[in-house]
Order: structure tokens, then sequence, then C-alpha cells
């Protein structure tokens, strides 16, 4: 009796160590979200490279837009303004945002048209702004939109192609 006592405690244990190593092993969101990008197969060894995330995962229930300001239209930004979204390709679909911040460091330009009136040494203001009611367009984390900020009563001044994101966690 005390042989089968001590297998079992044994067999117990070895149940815990594999269960321990499975869930060593296993991958798991610090949110709940979608996986937006998948860059490990079922079975590959996760190496902790640096740089190189296993998954990259999103909330896109709430979608935030970061929009790159021409240092020259900087003066112009106000806290809190309202603004426009419209996917490329598609002119009648438009949607309202809200200015969530205005970054304020000064970056070099990032995202090149080619065009050749364009200057590669313009430095850029990031507003960030939330995507209030999608609706049936979809957008998605990495798309370019064109984005219009209403600068207090004059036109909706158009900003650098920008890019649809996920908030930062």
């Amino acid at each position: 009796m005390l042989f089968r006592s001590a297998s079992l405690t044994q067999a117990d244990a070895d149940v815990q160590a594999l269960q321990l190593r499975l869930d060593r092993l296993t991958i798991r969101s610090p949110i709940d979200g979608t996986v937006l990008k998948r860059n490990i197969e079922p079975g590959q060894y996760a190496s902790g490279e640096l740089g190189r995330n296993a998954m990259i995962v999103g909330d896109l229930r709430n979608l935030h837009i970061r929009a790159q300001v021409d240092e020259e239209d900087s003066p112009q930004l106000r806290a809190g303004a309202k603004g426009i979204a419209r996917l490329r390709g598609s002119i009648d679909r438009q949607h309202d945002l809200s200015m969530l911040r205005i970054e304020p460091l000064a970056l070099p330009k990032s995202q090149l048209t080619d065009r050749s009136t364009e200057r590669v040494d313009t430095r850029v203001i990031e507003v960030v702004f939330e995507l209030t009611h999608p609706g049936p367009t979809p957008f998605y984390p990495g798309q370019l939109v064109d984005v219009f900020i209403d600068t207090s009563g004059s036109e909706l001044a158009a900003t650098e192609p920008t890019s649809a994101s996920t908030p930062a966690r």
C-alpha cells in the first residue's frame, strides 16, 4: 500500500512538472485583442532576440491615428481640435476624429512622398487622434489615411499621410 501511495505521489509530481513546462512554453498576451502579425509558427522555438516580437497584438475596438503636422503649420494647432480621416481611394467616406494629444517633440519627417517640391529636412509634430465611429469602412493598423485638422474657423489643414495605429500599451 505504501508503494502505491509513493507511485501516485510521483505521478502527481510528474504531471505538475509537465504542466509547468507547458505553461512556460505557451505565449500569452498581456491584453485582450486581435493578433495583427505572427512572426513565429506553432512548435517553433522563440528565442529572445531583441527587436523580434513573436506576435503583435492590438485592440481594434479603439483605433488611434497618429498625424504628422509640418513644423511650419504647427502654430495653427489647437489642443482638442476636431479632425476628419479619409481612407485613400475613398473620397466620399470621411470619418470623425477627436484629438487625444499633441506630442510636443518635433521629429524628422519619416514618410516621404518623393515629390520634387518636398523638402527632406522638414520636421513634424505628431498629433494623436481617436477614431470615434469607424462605421462600415474598415480601418487597419498601419494603413495610410489622409487627415484634415480643424484650425479654429479656417479651412481644414491637410497633414502628411499618416497611418492608423492601435493604442500603445
